[in-house]
């Protein structure tokens, strides 16, 4: 009910809420069709294995992608935990983001400081920090606004882990501005990126010619203190699984 009411306070809109009709056999927490977009709220208790089966939410996005409509699943923790960085990213999804930045006006920089990396992402990603050698960089004021991470793997193979902006700021063409910078320094022949397919920017990989290759099977995580976490080290009792809908893998040649 939170999440619908933030979004009927920033949408104008038809909104369409429980709704059974839409896809055979399931219901449609929130639906706004003039956007062919909707939300799936997935509470940790009512969606873990106990109570959906491990292909549930990969099934309904798959059902869901067939007419046309991207689903997006917010998970109950994040919404709990990271609520700020959810809104943002439900106000890009409904076109709402006011903070408007030409990437023009920016000033690229590579950043070796892993404190500055690991504030920002932190703040302003939904997937936190995840230490990498390449992190590039817009400044605006002074301030960063935007970062994109790299890793290059065992077979050499770069691989685009991060794009991120400040939260609540659209900066016009920043995917480009570093990406273009990227390839004409490091001269990548291959990369590979992982999208989590609960809640993705087909922007990003779009803009950027990125092909998709596979779509991968649900993985899971394990419940424990109101989170999901990828361990169940040291812990007592029974703890449950709960699945997502898979990760979507792209790759770009140069």
């Amino acid at each position: 009910m939170e999440l619908l009411e933030f979004i009927k306070n920033n949408y104008n809109g038809q909104i369409l809420n429980n709704k059974r009709n839409i896809i055979n056999g399931y219901e449609i927490d929130i639906y706004l069709p003039e956007l062919n977009i909707a939300f799936e709220f997935n509470g940790l208790y009512w969606h873990n294995e106990v109570n959906k089966h491990k292909n549930y939410h990969m099934d309904k996005t798959n059902l869901c992608q067939k007419i046309g409509i991207e689903l997006i699943h917010i998970w109950e923790d994040q919404w709990e935990f990271q609520k700020d960085i959810i809104k943002s990213m439900v106000l890009y999804k409904l076109n709402k983001i006011s903070n408007i930045i030409n990437s023009n006006d920016t000033i690229l920089k590579e950043i070796k400081d892993n404190l500055i990396i690991s504030n920002f992402l932190k703040m302003n990603n939904i997937n936190g920090y995840l230490k990498c050698k390449i992190n590039i960089g817009l400044y605006y004021n002074n301030e960063i606004i935007s970062i994109m991470s790299f890793k290059k793997d065992k077979k050499n193979i770069y691989k685009l882990l991060f794009f991120c902006n400040k939260l609540n700021t659209n900066i016009i063409n920043a995917e480009h501005k570093i990406f273009n910078f990227f390839i004409d320094k490091y001269k990548p022949l291959k990369m590979v990126s992982i999208a989590d397919r609960s809640f993705i920017n087909y922007n990003l990989y779009n803009n950027l010619n990125f092909k998709l290759e596979s779509i991968t099977n649900p993985k899971y995580h394990y419940i424990i203190n109101r989170k999901r976490v990828n361990s169940k080290k040291s812990q007592k009792g029974k703890i449950y699984k709960i699945y997502d809908c898979g990760n979507l893998i792209f790759s770009y040649i140069n």
